[in-house]
């Protein structure tokens, strides 16, 4: 089908979102075109098309996001063209839009030195509705950017990545699950560790999390990847608002 060419390896998760080729996100996996809704538009930034980036939909039923704070896994996500022209297929719902242009091209959450545009109106951060089987245009939207910086008062799951002989592992995303189990999309994401292995999950509020550190985001993990499932004495990470919890995570390589 149409729709599982254009998965999303998600984005993150992830966001999710990790293939420069990826058209559609994991939540999207398994509907028919028909139970499609279409998005078109362009976004431009002080009139100049908007490139290297990506467009994220975020459904309202969840925590509107807050790049700022904490970075919520889009529903579904796509890849802005070389005009900042996008056309999406999303299931019917409500959602809020958030476009993100990277300094690098990396389709995970925003880091320093990236910027991140609302899709707004005089009230703040809007909501589209889309309905499976029609089109919304969206039009060319010209977009405020605003520079992603990290806040202090956050909440924060930070460390290192090793492999199983204690070396540092760059490239590898932390997500946190707010479910019992750890099923489905991730919520949160963090960026993909550094060069010397830091990572930091930044999440909305204190409170359980199953946490997870993998390679890729967007299905299960294949032969190869590193993987960790991180937990305290097997029970999910227990976080308190506004606080900074650090884990080093061990990670090893799914056979």
């Amino acid at each position: 089908m149409a729709v599982l060419r254009n998965i999303i390896l998600l984005f993150v998760c992830s966001m999710l979102v990790l293939s420069l080729a990826y058209a559609q996100s994991e939540a999207v996996k398994g509907k028919e075109t028909a139970e499609m809704g279409y998005v078109t538009g362009k976004i431009e930034s002080d009139n100049k098309a908007l490139v290297s980036g990506y467009i994220g939909f975020f459904l309202t039923s969840g925590r509107m996001p807050d790049p700022r704070r904490f970075w919520r896994t889009p529903d579904s996500v796509y890849s802005l063209d070389k005009d900042g022209k996008f056309n999406a297929q999303v299931p019917d719902g409500n959602y809020y839009v958030i476009a993100i242009k990277k300094s690098e091209k990396d389709l995970g959450p925003p880091e320093s030195g990236d910027e991140f545009f609302y899709f707004m109106d005089c009230k703040g951060p809007m909501v589209i509705e889309v309905k499976k089987g029609t089109k919304l245009d969206l039009g060319t939207k010209n977009t405020v950017p605003a520079a992603f910086v990290s806040e202090q008062d956050v909440t924060v799951i930070k460390g290192t990545i090793q492999d199983e002989e204690g070396k540092t592992v760059p490239g590898i995303y932390v997500g946190a699950y707010d479910k019992s189990v750890m099923l489905g999309k991730i919520n949160y994401i963090s960026q993909k560790s550094d060069k010397e292995g830091r990572y930091e999950l930044r999440l909305p509020e204190g409170g359980n999390n199953n946490v997870v550190a993998r390679l890729r985001l967007g299905g299960p993990p294949v032969p190869g990847d590193y993987y960790a499932r991180v937990c305290e004495d097997n029970k999910p990470i227990t976080i308190k608002t506004g606080e900074t919890l650090k884990i080093d995570i061990k990670v090893h390589k799914v056979k």
